[in-house]
């Protein structure tokens, strides 16, 4: 039931009402946040799905990743085996090269690559409609019920991204696009509906040299993404176009186009919209933005600023993608892998070859000495030997090689030969979107002693270091732009992100607020507001790209994280457990340190890269208390539990850790008076909410106020818990309240029993309407704090009196 101490009015309890989330991350760029993914019921989320749950994605060997908390697709869950290639949002990611390979001609769905240009749309498998139209004798609208009952076909197709191996290419010369790998490549079978089935349906009413353009239901900075094909292709039935409803066999998950998208074999992967929603006959091809402005190969020589003084030129219809080049790649020996000639005397060399069209593969050659001669590999097919029919998925092939040749070799090369008998090019040829890349795949051999050597590949995809191409390069600005800026510590920067969208990136503070045209969208920018973001930077990015951010510089980083103790390192002195799930943390400072503030506190242990932020409970005597929750594992949303407290708990009494701070911007002054983030206000009424672990601030801060109060304010304090079990330094609370019984209320509500705090619930802890000298402290994660706003508006709060800490 809803505990209330000694509150100002009746007690209540209420039923629990339905979980739903308004938050518009994009209305309110800073105050409002997009739910963690802690807080969310996929099953309440999805709640518009459950009448065609058959029809819904599976969700085997997927999980909700920490990285996605805070983007569009927080609901998502995803496999932690891909390789993420663009950092938080979109998700771009590819699976590591040998998993591709081991799984064969049937890549699993959750290790399939991923090319997402936007968030993912949220669809409703009974509420979405497939339009045809445009030059047709009848237009159409099709319900997904009507599709799933059509004839289907089912194909095996592989296909990729145009700009799969793009990381050698940016390592020649920064392209505009982020650093895939060899993996952007995947194969699987496809169930759908004869794209020429359905355009007879319609009815053609046009020449044959009109185009089908194809268009996805995802909202990108540039609107939909939209594409064309030739007409003749969609109406060749030996193409094997389809809209498909199924991947290996399941409906199509929600990264790759849920619940329909374009397949056509043969063609590139930016021609496969996902998420399909309109097929349009039109005369000519299409000028949609992305259309133009992707999957074009244009020539090696122009380069960003020859492209700049001829914008249009990108538009030339013989630099457009369609179908898949002629690839081959070679994938054991893996990177780094050690050869012994004393362990084995042959070595089977593997990997795979695709190519586009109609065409097929003929052979794959391989050469030991950068290609004066070439051995024939033994090539595997899917299902069946070789006919004349085109075959849409992949070859693997083998050979075995002696380990002294492959000891006295520098490298081992890879290139296929086609039905045409077109072979991939010796050298990369770089053009500025660093698209189709189809040279030879070089794995070279390093000599470790007189038996053994070891292998590197050209390079590893994203942010990854390693391999033989890879050179260290340094973007730096120009010193005479920076050396006149000013310097911002991180408690400044801490301060403008509440308004601002401000950026790290090496070493430099940028307020990209204003910068609209990011072709990630603003979501792209706002996971990283207040961070340092210097590693995606520099992964994704040109060189355009710094010059194009420069607009946006407005200082230098000078950074005010000081350690607290000598070197930074604390001494933990205790570390005992007070509940099932609940540590007290004791550190021990080596000199005094107050502050005056609500203040958190940075701890990172010193062997792991991240941190976590605490509020200490308590500070007395140089030892600073801590009350921290221990996140265990919990399949199938957080198989590893909390990074840093699973780390901490297997911590001893006697260890160190590092103290970086302190950091805050709430600090109570005298009489009502306090100071938020450098302003002054004044109240007579406190009113705090915390949400879960939330409650250790509020607790701090009315601990400090208490001690400088003389005897005018009130406070009222409601703690929202999942249950009574994970309730936070109750006991403590208790001691305050007998002490200031008579300036003080307490509230506990427990979802398990009482339900979500409600517009009723509010209104008995604060009253009808809004009164004059009353504040509001919100503290929580983001869905609850949203929340919250809406209630407290509701009865009459404005910005000015709600404050988020």
């Amino acid at each position: 039931m809803w505990e209330s101490i000694k509150t100002i009015r009746p007690q209540i309890i209420e039923r629990k009402m339905p979980f739903i989330i308004k938050c518009n991350y994009k209305k309110d760029l800073f105050n409002s946040r997009i739910p963690r993914i802690k807080d969310i019921d996929q099953a309440e989320i999805l709640k518009w799905n459950r009448k065609n749950e058959e029809y819904l994605p599976k969700e085997s060997n997927v999980f909700f990743q920490e990285e996605d908390e805070l983007t569009p697709d927080y609901w998502i869950k995803r496999s932690p085996h891909l390789i993420r290639l663009t950092g938080k949002h979109p998700l771009n990611a590819e699976p590591p090269l040998t998993m591709l390979y081991r799984n064969g001609f049937k890549t699993p769905n959750d290790v399939f690559f991923v090319r997402n240009h936007g968030a993912v749309p949220k669809i409703e498998f009974g509420e979405h409609r497939l339009h045809v139209n445009g030059l047709v004798k009848r237009q159409l609208v099709f319900t997904m019920e009507e599709i799933m009952k059509m004839d289907m076909i089912t194909e095996n197709v592989v296909f990729s991204c145009t700009g799969n191996r793009r990381k050698e290419l940016n390592i020649l010369k920064k392209t505009r696009g982020f650093n895939f790998g060899a993996a952007a490549i995947g194969t699987a079978e496809w169930t759908g509906v004869p794209l020429y089935k359905i355009l007879e349906m319609a009815g053609i009413n046009s020449t044959l040299s009109a185009h089908v353009h194809l268009e996805g239901s995802d909202e990108l900075p540039k609107g939909s993404y939209d594409t064309s094909v030739p007409l003749t292709w969609c109406l060749d039935p030996s193409r094997k176009f389809m809209v498909a409803v199924k991947m290996n066999g399941d409906p199509i998950p929600y990264d790759h186009g849920f619940p329909i998208r374009a397949i056509l074999p043969g063609l590139t992967g930016g021609r496969m919209i996902k998420w399909l929603r309109t097929i349009s006959i039109q005369e000519n091809e299409s000028t949609n933005y992305y259309h133009i402005n992707d999957n074009r190969v244009i020539y090696p020589f122009m380069d960003e600023e020859c492209i700049a003084n001829q914008p249009d030129i990108v538009k030339k219809k013989e630099f457009c993608v369609y179908e898949l080049n002629i690839q081959s790649v070679i994938v054991f020996p893996t990177h780094d892998e050690v050869i012994d000639t004393r362990k084995c005397e042959k070595y089977l060399v593997k990997g795979f070859a695709l190519t586009g069209g109609l065409r097929w593969i003929n052979r794959v050659d391989i050469s030991l000495d950068k290609g004066v001669s070439w051995l024939q590999a033994q090539i595997t097919r899917f299902g069946k030997e070789l006919t004349f029919d085109a075959n849409f998925t992949w070859v693997l092939w083998t050979i075995e090689v002696s380990t002294e040749k492959i000891y006295q070799a520098a490298e081992i090369s890879v290139r296929a030969v086609d039905s045409t008998f077109n072979t991939q090019p010796e050298n990369r040829v770089w053009n500025i979107m660093g698209m189709m890349n189809n040279s030879w795949y070089r794995v070279r051999f390093i000599k470790v002693n007189s038996f053994i050597t070891t292998c590197q590949h050209p390079t590893l995809a994203g942010s990854q270091s390693g391999g033989w191409m890879e050179k260290e390069t340094e973007k730096t600005l120009d010193n005479e732009t920076t050396s006149e800026l000013p310097t911002f510590t991180w408690d400044e920067i801490e301060v403008r992100k509440k308004t601002r969208n401000i950026l790290v990136i090496n070493g430099h503070v940028y307020d990209v607020t204003d910068y609209k045209e990011h072709p990630g969208g603003i979501d792209a920018l706002l996971v990283y507001n207040g961070e340092d973001c210097s590693e995606e930077f520099n992964t994704i990015h040109s060189v355009n790209a710094f010059k194009q951010v420069n607009k946006f510089l407005i200082g230098k980083l000078r950074d005010s994280k000081k350690y607290l103790e000598d070197e930074g390192l604390a001494t933990i002195v205790k570390n005992e457990y007070i509940s099932d799930d609940l540590m007290l943390l004791q550190l021990q400072l080596n000199k005094d340190f107050s502050c005056d503030k609500c203040f958190h506190v940075m701890l990172k242990h010193p062997e792991f890269e991240f941190t976590r932020a605490y509020t200490p409970i308590d500070y007395e005597n140089n030892i600073m208390s801590f009350v921290i929750r221990i996140y265990a594992p919990c399949l199938p949303k957080f198989p590893n539990g909390g990074k840093f407290t699973q780390i901490l708990k297997t911590m001893n009494v006697g260890e160190k850790l590092k103290v970086m701070g302190p950091f805050g911007e709430l600090e109570y002054v005298k009489k009502g008076n306090f100071k938020f983030q450098n302003n002054f206000f004044s109240a007579q009424a406190f009113h705090f909410f915390a949400a879960g672990t939330g409650i250790a601030p509020i607790y701090s801060w009315i601990k400090k106020m208490f001690i400088q109060d003389d005897g005018r304010i009130s406070i009222t304090v409601t703690h929202c818990c999942p249950n009574q079990k994970q309730t936070m330094l109750k006991t403590a609370f208790m001691k305050l309240f007998k002490k200031h019984k008579k300036q003080m209320a307490i509230n506990y509500i427990y979802r398990n029993v009482d339900g979500y705090l409600t517009l009723e619930k509010m209104k008995q802890i604060l009253g009808d309407t809004f009164q004059s000298g009353n504040v509001a402290f919100l503290c929580g994660r983001s869905s609850f704090t949203n929340q919250l706003q809406l209630l407290l508006r509701a009865i009459g709060y404005s910005d000015s009196s709600i404050f988020i800490f």
